[in-house]
């Protein structure tokens, strides 16, 4: 499938999945001037649910390619927009460099790029019916992936971070499939002002293992990600960021 045809598919999966169940969410686009015109651009955001990337689908009108756990693989949505290889699939808590490579390819190739610095959702949020009664799940420590992908794109171009703060979707996805069938899911998406991100501190990355190299990265994500993202969120929501 060339490019264009998958830009076209995406698309229309997006209005298909806007038809099924966009009714069942109101969601509330703040400061959408701030989004870049073109790629290539990360978008980072605090994981509360699974619902997080369709919001960000929905208020990001571009082609957007997310990571996401294996654990996903057999969600209908994910199935769904696999078809237009939008998604890079990721080991959860392992090195997965094949899936690295993937997203400095697609950022080298002026693409939007979609992940959640923390690694995992917020927090540690709750799974099945416990989810849908915790209405927010706190901004957790970034992982050192985010500052080894721009780092290693930048070679080639200035890579700019778009940061999101998404509030209310904490148990929507639990809310969707078991809560009422006529309750509509409000979610907030506030975004911020895109931003560089500064690794000269880190020095040659050639070798990801070399002893405290991922360490200086999730430094440099903590100091200069996470915030941002903080800012974006209630006080109640931003952790160790508060």
């Amino acid at each position: 499938m060339t490019s264009e045809r998958r830009c076209r598919m995406y698309q229309l999966l997006v209005s298909i999945v806007k038809a099924v169940v966009g009714w069942k969410f109101k969601i509330t686009v703040q400061d959408a001037q701030n989004i870049p015109r073109y790629g290539p651009v990360v978008v980072v955001f605090n994981h509360t649910d699974f619902l997080d990337i369709i919001a960000i689908m929905f208020a990001i009108r571009h082609n957007l390619t997310a990571f996401l756990s294996y654990t996903h693989q057999r969600n209908p949505f994910v199935r769904l927009f696999n078809l237009t290889k939008c998604v890079i699939f990721v080991s959860r808590g392992t090195k997965d460099t094949e899936a690295l490579q993937n997203a400095i390819t697609l950022l080298n190739e002026d693409g939007w790029l979609v992940v959640a610095p923390e690694g995992t959702r917020g927090g540690d949020v709750l799974s099945g019916v416990q989810q849908i009664t915790r209405s927010v799940a706190e901004l957790g420590r970034g992982r050192y992936g985010v500052a080894y992908i721009v780092a290693e794109s930048s070679i080639l171009k200035d890579v700019p971070i778009l940061p999101i703060g998404i509030i209310g979707a904490t148990g929507g996805y639990s809310r969707l499939v078991k809560g009422p069938f006529f309750e509509r899911i409000k979610i907030t998406v506030r975004i911020g002002a895109p931003f560089t991100l500064d690794t000269t501190s880190v020095g040659d990355l050639s070798d990801l293992e070399a002893r405290g190299v991922k360490d200086k990265l999730a430094q440099i994500v903590n100091a200069q990600v996470m915030p941002r993202i903080a800012e974006l969120i209630p006080e109640d929501m931003r952790g160790s960021f508060a």
